[in-house]
Parts: C-alpha cells; structure tokens; sequence
C-alpha cells in the first residue's frame, strides 16, 4: 500500500483523488502548484488512515474533519470487489467510513475536497514548564474567544518532562502581523518564537518539535469547556503523572490538548453526517503521548497511562464536564473506541459490517485497529 502515491486534483469538481499510501507530506507538496490544499494531517509524517478514524486537522475549525470532506471511498470489500461508496451509491458504507477505520474492507483511494490556499501565517512558540499553568489557561481563553476565528488553529506539544511548552499557531490568511485570535498565547512571555508569514502550509508545519524515542503509545479523554480551572487542572493531573517517569530510560511525556470548536462539529450536518455522535458544543480532546526507549518499560507505561486516563475522568466526571466520546486516531488500544459513538451509531456500524462482509473478515482475521465484536 504505501507505493501507492497517487494525488490526482481535478479542477473543474475541485476535488482531489489520494492514494492510501500517501503521507500528508506527500499530499501537501503536489498541491503546492495549484494553490490547494485538502483537510488532513497537521503534521507530515502521518499516513491517510488518519481519514477513517475522523481525522483532526488544522483546517477542522473552518471545514471540519477530514473525514467530512471525503466525497468518495474507494474501498475492496472481503470478496475481493472494488466498490465506491459515496452519498449515493453505498451511502451507508460512506457514513461508516468516516470513522469506522478498518471494518468493512480495504481503502485503497479517496476523494476529497480542495481548497484553495496560498500564503498563511505561522509558526512555533515555545516556553519553559514554569509557565504550563499560565499556558494551560490560555487554552481555555483562546477556545473561548479566539477559536471563534474559524482562520485560526493552535496544537500543542507539552513536554514537561524535559521543562518545554511549545503550540503551534496556524492561521489561514497572508497577513504579516500577529492575529488577534492568539492573544491568550502572546500574554505570555515566551523564549522562543519563530511565527510569520509562509509560503504554504507545508512550509508551516514542518517546524515542529521532534520526537527521539523509539516507543510510543497514547491515551485520550474528552471534556466539555467550562469557565473554571478544570483545563489546569486536567493539565496538571496529566503532569503530575508524568513525574514517574523519571526512572524510565527515555520517559517522555507529550501532553497535547486539542479545543475543538463548535464549528468543527456542526459541519457534519451539512456533509452527510458522522457515526461518532459528537455533541454540539465547545470541547477539549486530551492526547496523552508517553514515550519511552526500552521494551522491558513497556508494562509499566501502559499501566501509567490508563491511570492517568482514570485520574483525569475522575475529576471531569464530579465536575460534570466528562463527554464519553473517545477519538479513535488518538486512543489507547484497551479503550472502546467504537462503543464510544453511542448505542444506535454501534448497532449502525455493526449492521454495515455485517452487510458488506457477512463472514467477518475484516473483524476476525485482519489484526490491529478497533473492532465491532
């Protein structure tokens, strides 16, 4: 599959077909000459998988997930035929695939949305770990007040752990100032920042921090924004946790809480819809990263993460904050990421499972991802 590296832009339906093998890199770069680009990864390394788990984007803001902007799938099914599913030919298995990842057959292309995209401003700002309070709240201002900027994004990585914040802004015009949607984040003074205008998106987003371990593993909660400390927190929990670490060769902890807008969950009413039966308001998708360099570590990671998720759900859960909803692309695998979706969206992905390979190929002999048995 991952010699497969097709991108294919049509301009009179502004659409552009993708092969599964591409990265987002790959995607980026060929649609640098036609001054387009698509909804999808936020780094370049990523793989288009990312589609069939619903896909988080720096463009979500404005146009959604990247699964909202897929008009067509094509996907070969346990019998070995290629079929199309879109919004009127096998809508159901569409619906499916936006967010049921490897149920129902194997993606091989999809066709989704251009956008036409220029110039944006961007960059990464960095502090040190005694300010991941201050940084913790402006989060909660920014998605408050300036992530109602459908032009802006943020994402962050926080590495208490080796004492740097870094957020990544990313905002979608050729402007030459600081955009006011950022204020929260320019309140506070930073060591480092290397923000500006860029030729493209590609250029923006390949300046991240990097990642230097061998192992890696992930955990995710979700929770409704309030006008309280609970961001903090929430934030503070996760880093108090990463303290144990210390004794692990390598232990890295990457916190990377991701607001999601109103906006970018409402866009599915207009786009056929989605199976993960998100709510329609403002809310903060916790990513805990943990990283680490040796396989003997493996359990004792494994097990801090999952206490870490308890921990956090705890607090969320008195507070009245906890959404059950689960991000499938960036869950612990132990976590039930489809049951997530609500009883009636399950018994949907069952049903198109069961009609598109009635002998459960796809749930009992294709190992990884998350099943619906």
């Amino acid at each position: 599959m991952h010699q497969m590296k097709t991108v294919e832009y049509d301009a009179p339906t502004e659409t552009v077909r993708l092969s599964m093998g591409n990265t987002w890199g790959d995607v980026y770069s060929a649609l640098i000459p036609y001054s387009r680009i698509v909804v999808g990864g936020r780094i370049p390394p990523v793989g288009m998988a990312l589609v069939t788990g619903g896909g988080l984007s720096h463009l979500s803001n404005e146009h959604g997930f990247a699964s909202d902007n897929v008009v067509n799938f094509e996907i070969v099914l346990a019998n070995g035929t290629l079929v199309n599913a879109n919004a009127t030919s096998n809508s159901d298995l569409w619906f499916a695939l936006k967010a049921g990842q490897n149920n129902f057959g194997v993606t091989t292309h999809i066709t989704t949305k251009a956008i036409e995209l220029g110039q944006v401003w961007g960059g990464l700002r960095q502090w040190n770990a005694s300010q991941l309070d201050a940084v913790s709240d402006a989060f909660a201002e920014y998605q408050r007040v300036g992530q109602l900027d459908q032009k802006s994004s943020v994402i962050a990585d926080l590495v208490p752990t080796n004492g740097s914040l870094y957020v990544t802004l990313v905002y979608f015009a050729p402007i030459n100032s600081t955009p006011a949607a950022f204020d929260a984040f320019y309140k506070i003074p930073a060591v480092a920042d290397n923000s500006q205008l860029r030729p493209n998106f590609l250029d923006l987003i390949s300046v991240g921090p990097p990642q230097v371990v061998p192992r890696w593993s992930y955990g995710f909660t979700n929770l409704h924004l309030d006008n309280s400390s609970t961001y903090r927190d929430v934030i503070e929990i996760c880093a108090k946790q990463g303290e144990k670490l210390q004794g692990i060769n390598g232990g890295t902890q990457v916190l990377i809480p991701q607001p999601i807008s109103k906006s970018m969950v409402d866009v599915a009413l207009n786009t056929g819809g989605r199976p993960q039966g998100l709510r329609s308001q403002a809310q903060l998708w916790m990513n805990m990263s943990w990283g680490w360099n040796l396989a003997s570590d493996d359990q004792f990671v494994w097990n801090l993460i999952q206490e870490t998720i308890h921990l956090v759900e705890q607090l969320t859960k008195q507070r009245g904050l906890y959404d059950p909803y689960i991000f499938l692309n960036d869950a612990y695998s132990t976590q039930k990421v489809l049951q997530s979706y609500g009883a009636d969206n399950f018994a949907t992905l069952k049903a198109v499972s069961e009609r598109y390979d009635p002998n459960g190929v796809f749930q009992t002999q294709v190992p990884g991802g998350f099943k619906l048995i």
